[in-house]
């Protein structure tokens, strides 16, 4: 009976075996060979190469190069600062590595392998090769890196890209482009480089690789190749921004560009900067009774005092919004700025105290002069001027123009709106552009565009930095620099069709016709005549001391690009 009984546990303990086996064996044997496989296999993610950014004549604005990289994943590697230590033993590692990889300690996670250096001579990358046995956690990776190589040239309009942080990783990570994320370390974070991510990244690849019992890499099982990300081509003249940027030398200030045909941006240095708030000075004695004409003329303030008290606030803000003034213009850049337009309602929402939401009638004679609340930023000026330079269609402003494939090469414009009509009566518009050709034909903007074969428009302002007191009459020269008015000029060219419309400050250097008018005279002889000016010409620009151009002017297409 005992040899029964255990018979009967042996050959239950059997069949319990033997029902595993068949669990294992056939049940689960596709999920278990699966999981086999991947122990003996890595997908191992490819980056693609970004995409290039090109200005508006194929120069190549941003481009890529490969370097190595001393990376270090700080759960692997033991006591970090000793392991940098020793590290820095074998390679060049400065105190700037170390504050920039304690910052990525703090926005990454602990198990991401971090550069503690980049760019790595070959000499460095052999001496680390034969230690690295010593360095657990540490290794060296062959990386893509960005590089511009028209320097500073343009750097705000083209952007920058950087390390993802961890907002950046969140939002991938939510996002369905998170597979195309994998093994991707950097992201546009400014400029063309941020606002055309999706274009420039390009596509990941995988390859399935074989591994040891370490982990090493033993052979290539499959492959999916990369693609590449697509360029990006702009509407901007590099070497025109690199001609403004000369032009304005040490001085402070923004000039946009504008196509006023199709609202593409020609040039853009920057877009950001806001005026407003500050006075436009009229003339030292009375002009008398003027006319509208007149008054554009010779920049009369008594005739745009009385205005804007005949039209009110509301009336002025509703006229002035659907030019762009106060609100987003929809330029294809991130982190436009809106500026402000005031109103009555503007004034109630905008304040808390009930005495400081009532709008007072002075504050309606300063709007007319550029005083008060306003406040506008160069791109908003530019597209006013270039909407009223093509008789009233307003178009989005726009930087990138195409996109060119990596794979087939073939170019696809970028589609944009249909300009709005913003249904001005022709005869009031041509009053105001006849008043604008006479500010270069016989008014204040006569001497800058003295000799200039072909006809310009124009207003030159001057915008006080500070206040005054009352009867204190202003002095340059008694002042701070930083108290010292604002040059402001806004104008377009050729006056019958107009192919260039422009918005430039330059901060505290005075009257806009010595100053800001200038730069826009040379900005026009460039696109128009194919003219850069002489050396003599650009240094006395920068101090103020031209008019209109002086010495012999050099064929712009003769001119090198600019180096960095």
């Amino acid at each position: 009976m005992r040899a029964f009984i255990i018979g009967l546990v042996v050959l239950f303990a059997f069949g319990l075996v033997v029902s595993r086996l068949v669990y294992l064996q056939v049940v689960r044997h596709d999920d278990l060979a699966a999981q086999a496989e991947s122990n003996r296999t890595a997908v191992v993610p490819i980056v693609p190469n970004r995409g290039l950014i090109l200005d508006r004549n194929g120069v190549v604005l941003a481009t890529n190069y490969s370097a190595y990289t001393l990376e270090i994943t700080p759960s692997r590697a033991g006591v970090l600062d000793e392991t940098i230590d020793e590290l820095a033993k074998i390679v060049d590692i400065q105190t700037r590595d170390r504050r920039r990889f304690k910052r990525l300690m703090e926005e990454s996670r602990n198990f991401e392998s971090l550069p503690i250096r980049t760019r790595l001579t070959d000499q460095e990358v052999a001496r680390f090769t034969a230690q690295r046995y010593r360095f657990p956690g540490v290794d060296i990776k062959a990386r893509l890196f960005r590089n511009y190589p028209m320097g500073e040239v343009g750097a705000h309009a083209v952007g920058y890209i950087g390390r993802i942080n961890q907002p950046e990783k969140a939002r991938i990570q939510d996002s369905e482009d998170e597979a195309n994320y994998r093994g991707t370390e950097y992201i546009g974070k400014l400029g063309v480089e941020q606002s055309f991510e999706s274009s420039l990244h390009g596509t990941t690849g995988v390859e399935q690789m074989e591994t040891s019992a370490g982990g090493r890499a033993v052979r290539k099982l499959s492959s999916h190749a990369a693609t590449p990300g697509d360029s990006v081509m702009l509407s901007i003249d590099i070497k025109l921004q690199k001609l403004i940027e000369e032009l304005y030398g040490s001085r402070r200030g923004a000039l946009v560009a504008i196509d006023p045909r199709n609202g593409s941006l020609v040039v853009n240095d920057p877009g950001s900067y806001t005026f407003g708030g500050h006075t436009f000075r009229s003339h030292e004695g009375g002009l008398g009774g003027v006319d509208m004409h007149r008054a554009i003329q010779f920049s009369s303030n008594t005739y745009f005092y009385s205005l804007a008290v005949e039209m009110g606030v509301d009336a002025i803000h509703d006229f002035m919004k659907p030019l762009g003034f106060g609100q987003s213009t929809g330029i294809d850049l991130n982190g436009e700025v809106r500026g402000t337009l005031p109103s009555t309602e503007w004034k109630r929402n905008t304040y808390k105290r009930a005495d400081m939401k009532r709008w007072f009638p002075g504050e309606t004679v300063s709007l007319g002069i550029g005083q008060g609340y306003n406040n506008f930023t160069m791109l908003q000026l530019a597209l006013a001027e270039a909407t009223l330079a093509n008789g009233g269609t307003r178009y989005r402003p726009h930087l990138a123009k195409a996109i060119k494939n990596s794979v087939t090469g073939v170019v696809t414009e970028i589609v944009q709106p249909p300009g709005e009509n913003l249904g001005y009566s022709p005869k009031n518009v041509e009053i105001v552009r006849n008043a604008l050709v006479g500010v270069n034909k016989g008014g204040t903007g006569t001497r800058v565009f003295a000799g200039a074969p072909y006809t310009s428009a124009g207003k030159t302002g001057t915008a006080q930095a500070v206040s005054l007191g009352q009867n204190v009459k202003y002095n340059a020269k008694a002042l701070e620099e930083h108290q010292r008015d604002h040059s402001l000029f806004a104008a377009y060219a050729p006056a019958e069709t107009p192919s260039i419309a422009l918005a430039v400050i330059v901060e505290n250097s005075g009257f806009g016709a010595a100053h800001a008018a200038p730069i826009a005279r040379r900005v026009f002889d460039y696109w128009l005549q194919g003219d850069y000016p002489s050396e003599e010409d650009i240094a006395a620009v920068q101090k103020g001391l031209a008019s209109a151009p002086i010495g012999k002017p050099r064929r712009a297409a003769d001119v090198p690009l600019p180096l960095p």
